[in-house]
């Protein structure tokens, strides 16, 4: 578990502010790692905690009861919402999706990855929408994050099949800044990827 009085982590661990930020953010998780069901959405993460933290501001803001179980026979967990209603309402914002930074916030929990090459930091974000990828390239550029979008073709040893997706990077130390200033981090498994005495840019 992330200890949260860390001053690294405190500095970059961005939230929503109120509902509606939340709404976007919720989006962004569940079309990263989340199902929207006929009656449910579910999401499903290794990370109890930070499953925990979601359910926490669903009830407060949406004013929904999430629920959380283990996986059978894997070492992960799904929150479930029940609610026809707000089913009803994803699938809405779904088709006029908009991409702004909290939707960025939630994607990003999802399907990001923070790294180090060479002890600089690099951001990236994989899927295989490479349309989202690219509108999600021109939110960033608007808040001075550059980024670029690359394909990525690997083979499936099992599948015996090549496989396409897309990945997102941020390498350059001033959009790496101004994205974990701006985006910021909220899943431990980015967390905890920043020591206590974070080389440049952290």
């Amino acid at each position: 578990m992330v200890t949260l009085n860390n001053k690294c982590t405190v500095k970059y661990q961005v939230w929503p502010r109120n509902a509606k930020e939340f709404e976007s953010y919720l989006l962004g998780l569940i079309l990263g790692d989340g199902q929207v069901e006929e009656k449910r959405i579910t999401i499903t993460d290794s990370s109890r905690d930070f499953l925990i933290q979601i359910a926490k501001q669903i009830e407060q803001h949406l004013k929904l009861n999430p629920k959380i179980r283990k996986r059978k026979n894997v070492n992960a967990y799904t929150l479930r919402i029940y609610s026809k209603n707000y089913v009803n309402k994803v699938g809405k914002l779904v088709k006029n999706l908009t991409i702004n930074i909290n939707f960025i916030r939630g994607f990003f929990d999802a399907e990001g990855t923070l790294y180090y090459y060479r002890k600089t930091p690099i951001l990236e974000i994989s899927t295989v929408n490479k349309e989202l990828l690219l509108k999600i390239s021109q939110e960033l550029f608007k808040h001075e994050i550059v980024s670029h979008v690359k394909t990525h073709n690997y083979f499936h040893k099992y599948r015996r099949k090549t496989y396409t997706d897309y990945v997102l990077v941020i390498k350059r130390k001033d959009s790496v800044r101004k994205f974990l200033q701006t985006i910021g981090l909220r899943h431990p498994k980015h967390l905890r990827k920043i020591p206590n005495n974070s080389p440049t840019p952290l």
